[in-house]
């Protein structure tokens, strides 16, 4: 599918050349307007829309699910399940107004949002390759490692930052993450060993 997505921005790069800023996203409808009759632009606008609708509209009902499960209990009884429900469906409607406010508000480009995205994505990297190991790391250094390169991914995307030293953002992030993941790694086995659990911290040191 992003192969077709590549074919159709390169064509329009040839067609449209100097666009920039916003007018990117715009360029392969700006090549259809001006190759082709006004009712074929709105045939394409409107697949367009829908396109975009359903994925949309199946990330935010995840998300809304995951965030009304997660904040209510995972063991509730079952005549509160409608109650679940409820948030459920008020939770969809605060992600939709949030990501509608931030396309008013705060708009990028589609690029923009897909390095920043994958970005986030590939903080679970250094959690997941480490749970490989015989000894996992403690749930609470991934975490916090997770957590410290997003944040790190926010400033970047709120400063508009893309390199740091030469280096792209989304590459720094991770070895933030890392580097905060193994430091509290360390801690956690000095902390158990200093409270008589000598065990459990040459377990967190051998991770």
């Amino acid at each position: 599918m992003l192969l077709l997505v590549y074919f159709a921005g390169f064509t329009a790069l040839l067609i449209k050349p100097g666009l920039k800023g916003s007018d990117v996203d715009q360029s392969f409808m700006l090549v259809v307007q001006e190759r082709y009759a006004p009712w074929i632009l709105g045939f394409v606008s409107a697949a367009g829309c829908l396109a975009a609708l359903v994925p949309a509209a199946a990330q935010i009902l995840a998300a809304a699910s995951l965030l009304s499960r997660n904040l209510s209990g995972f063991d509730l009884p079952a005549e509160k399940q409608q109650q679940r429900t409820a948030v459920t469906r008020l939770w969809i409607v605060l992600l939709s107004m949030l990501a509608l406010g931030l396309w008013v508000f705060a708009r990028t480009t589609l690029v923009s949002l897909l390095l920043i995205a994958y970005s986030g994505i590939t903080q679970i990297f250094p959690g997941l390759i480490l749970s490989l190991r015989k000894r996992p790391p403690h749930p609470g250094s991934v975490a916090i490692g997770i957590l410290v390169g997003l944040a790190l991914l926010i400033v970047f995307a709120a400063t508009g930052t893309s390199i740091v030293l030469g280096v792209n953002f989304g590459l720094v992030a991770l070895i933030a993450n890392t580097v905060a993941l193994l430091g509290l790694e360390v801690v956690l086995s000095k902390v158990a060993i200093r409270t008589g659990n000598p065990a459990r911290g040459r377990a967190i040191q051998s991770r």
